[in-house]
């Protein structure tokens, strides 16, 4: 407060915490690019579908981050583009590899 008892608002919207010329949350990198995914409705979801990935030959650590991402079947795979596939945290070189077999489709050599 100033004072003469008002309050000090750095933007028009009221919020003394929201940076003036800022129109709504800075969202960066490739998550902002993908489309939104089906999200899990409970744990059991979850660990089926990760179990699943581990039955086509992924890790199990694979087969969880690609199950919060809202990867749950093989036609999940066939609708992402590569890039969607890289960016998932735990798919590395061997299960992406696994991932473009799934999916039918040759993986681009860098």
């Amino acid at each position: 407060m100033t004072h003469d008892g008002s309050r000090n608002v750095s933007s028009s919207s009221g919020n003394p915490y929201r940076k003036e010329g800022l129109r709504g949350p800075l969202i960066s990198g490739f998550g902002a690019m993908s489309h939104i995914r089906r999200k899990l409705s409970s744990f059991e979801e979850y660990w089926r579908a990760s179990k699943a990935w581990e039955r086509q030959g992924l890790p199990l650590g694979t087969g969880r981050a690609l199950a919060n991402a809202g990867f749950l079947k093989v036609d999940d795979l066939r609708s992402a583009n590569a890039l969607e596939l890289a960016s998932i945290p735990r798919v590395g070189r061997k299960s992406l590899a696994i991932l473009h077999k799934l999916a039918n489709r040759t993986q681009a050599r860098p």
